[in-house]
């Protein structure tokens, strides 16, 4: 469910999609695509705008560190 409250987004759908938008924002980079990505890191902001890229830090699965550095990087750089 979303459900949708002055201007914000709350529910299971909402969090999906902001990880999906997420991750298709470090894709995009990844492949050169910056306007997509910069569009994905938008949307990503739309549904998710109190969650700043630092908290996603110990979230992350990774134990080989310069993989996550590597994200933050490409995050950084979509414009999140």
């Amino acid at each position: 469910d979303v459900i949708g409250e002055d201007e914000r987004i709350y529910g299971d759908g909402a969090n999906i999609a902001a990880r999906v938008e997420r991750l298709a924002a470090a894709s995009y980079m990844e492949l050169g695509r910056e306007a997509e990505a910069r569009t994905a890191a938008a949307e990503f902001k739309r549904l998710s705008p109190r969650t700043p890229i630092t908290e996603w830090r110990h979230r992350l699965p990774y134990k080989d560190q310069t993989i996550t550095e590597r994200l933050f990087v490409i995050w950084r750089k979509a414009g999140m």
